[in-house]
């Protein structure tokens, strides 16, 4: 009788063995077309997230050239000298506030906080300044003109962004 129950043990074990087996099989198959599909898809977001972002950024050029075109015909201190300067006075504005802006909104945070957010208009209108100095044909006449361009730009930007997306 022991004979027979050890041996009905032992097909048991053999067949959850069996079992285990068939399932690691399946599972390593499955994870193997997995990691391929994932591979595939993976490659082809890629391409989808870098074809998205530098059409992002041409939109955003864009909506930045025009930005600055509409503020230079609305203020007669803020003058861009032609369309190629707009470009490059976009692009170094863009530059400026990817780059300066954050790391002068965190070393001026405690300010901002105290004046409730309006330093913010002090940092973009140094930043607009600034670009003005460095791009030729680009010109802000003083520090109510950078203020009132500042206000502006985020404005006819903010527009122009809601109408974009």
């Amino acid at each position: 009788m022991a004979y027979i129950i050890s041996k009905l043990r032992i097909q048991e074990k053999c067949k959850v063995r069996n079992v285990r087996s068939n399932l690691v099989d399946t599972c390593c198959a499955r994870s193997d077309l997995a990691r391929s599909r994932l591979r595939d898809i993976s490659v082809a977001q890629a391409r989808g997230f870098v074809y998205n972002e530098i059409v992002k950024l041409l939109v955003n050029l864009v909506v930045n050239i025009l930005t600055l075109m509409i503020v230079a015909a609305i203020l007669p201190g803020f003058v861009i000298a032609d369309w190629w300067t707009a470009v490059v006075a976009a692009v170094a504005f863009g530059v400026v506030n990817t780059f300066l802006k954050p790391v002068l909104f965190w070393l001026t945070l405690p300010l901002t906080l105290l004046t409730l957010g309006l330093f913010t208009l002090f940092i973009n209108m140094a930043l607009l300044m600034l670009t003005a100095a460095v791009v030729s044909g680009f010109t802000v006449s003083g520090w109510g003109t950078a203020l009132l361009a500042s206000i502006l730009i985020s404005l006819v930007s903010s527009f122009f962004g809601r109408l974009v997306r």
